[in-house]
């Protein structure tokens, strides 16, 4: 025969040993021929992606908090670039006399933001102080805390009502956090969050702002909100932070600490 048909090959007769290793060109492939079953396996959590000759090779799945980024020109696994939150620890109360965070305070990062999630005092009548400490938690600060909550608002039944006026200090132990004490009645407490800035710097003094909503202990349907601000008597490295009442435990809640990362 000059020339082999299809028709005179049987069924599975050709074996790949008998096609020519360049027989099979990309024209010969129609479009969205080749499945994923017919590529070869790779890692759990690794990609394909193109190396610096152009040609396909596997990177990853690199490690736990790491993205895939890139340089502009290739793309790798690491950590984030620029300015992110990244969650440093969680406090949760029960019946806590304090909830603190040591060895996590580094020159990583540049600024903290502490959120609170319905923190309870196991005491009614009470207020929340934040602490800072010079030598990771073996103590903390005194006299070198300013503070104002400019003023105390106030909705429900109840007194006081409306705005309730200035709470501030000079030169306190602490940073108070509320103009007003809190309520321990079940399913009430305090949230909201708090910036602090500078903790870093000894060129700086530290720094900072928030905005707390809570329960009033005047009434259990009273409603209390308000700023405040604050900043440190001296410019010294700060390593360490607590949240504890300023009398009794915390009974529940939770405090979580984030680092904003430096650029």
């Amino acid at each position: 025969y000059s020339t082999v048909s299809t028709a005179m090959i049987a069924d599975d007769a050709v074996t790949a040993a008998k096609v020519a290793s360049d027989a099979v060109i990309e024209a010969s492939i129609a479009d969205n021929a080749v499945t994923l079953a017919k590529m070869a396996g790779i890692a759990r959590g690794k990609i394909i992606v193109g190396d610096a000759s152009g040609n396909p090779s596997v990177i990853g799945p690199g490690t736990s908090g790491q993205a895939l980024v890139s340089d502009g020109t290739d793309v790798a696994f690491g950590a984030v670039g620029g300015a992110g939150l990244t969650l440093l620890g969680t406090g949760t109360a029960s019946g806590s006399a304090s909830l603190a965070f040591t060895s996590l305070m580094t020159s990583t990062y540049t600024v903290y933001l502490m959120v609170f999630e319905a923190l309870l005092p196991a005491t009614n009548g009470t207020l929340p102080y934040l602490y800072l400490s010079e030598d990771n938690g073996s103590s903390y600060t005194t006299s070198d805390m300013r503070y104002i909550a400019p003023s105390t608002f106030y909705a429900g039944s109840g007194s006081p009502s409306g705005n309730g006026g200035n709470t501030e200090a000079s030169a306190a132990n602490f940073w108070q956090l509320t103009g007003g004490a809190l309520s321990n009645a079940s399913n009430q407490g305090m949230s909201g969050h708090v910036w602090i800035y500078d903790t870093q710097n000894n060129s700086s003094l530290s720094r900072m702002h928030g905005s707390l909503v809570y329960s009033s202990d005047t009434t259990n349907n009273q409603i209390a909100a308000n700023d405040v601000f604050g900043n440190t008597v001296s410019a010294t490295d700060k390593d360490a932070i607590k949240v504890e009442m300023n009398s009794g435990n915390i009974a529940s809640g939770k405090v979580k600490l984030y680092g904003v990362v430096s650029t």
